[in-house]
C-alpha cells in the first residue's frame, strides 16, 4: 500500500466528491493538516511516519473540511461515513503524534 499523499489524496477526495485547489506538504508545527477557505489543503509532512490509516485518517479530515469547513455532527458523519473508525485513528495521534520526530 502507498505510503504518499500524492497517491492517496485522489481516493478519499473522489470518495467525499471534493476538488482541492492545491496540496501542499510541508512543517506545520503541532498541526496534522488544515484546509484554507480557497481549497489549499495543508499536510504535515510527518504524518508519513504513522501507519497508513493513520494518513488516511489525516487526508480525509482535511478534504473533508471542504464540505464541511466547521467540527458539527454533520462533519463528523460524513468522515465516518468513509473512514469508520476515524475515532480510534483521531487517538492513535493524539497518543503518539509527540513521538514522531525524525
Amino acid at each position: 500500500m502507498a505510503k504518499s499523499y500524492g497517491e492517496r489524496v485522489p481516493l478519499y477526495a473522489a470518495k467525499l466528491d471534493v476538488s482541492p485547489k492545491k496540496n501542499i506538504v510541508k512543517e506545520q508545527g503541532k498541526r496534522w493538516g488544515s484546509c484554507s477557505s480557497e481549497g489549499t489543503i495543508n499536510y504535515n509532512w510527518k504524518a508519513i511516519m504513522t501507519p497508513v490509516s493513520v494518513i488516511d485518517y489525516v487526508i480525509a479530515h482535511e478534504l473533508g473540511h471542504l464540505k464541511y469547513p466547521h467540527h458539527q455532527p454533520e462533519y463528523w458523519q460524513a468522515l465516518s461515513s468513509i473512514v469508520p473508525d476515524c475515532k480510534q485513528r483521531r487517538d492513535w495521534l493524539k497518543r503518539n503524534g509527540s513521538l514522531l520526530t525524525v
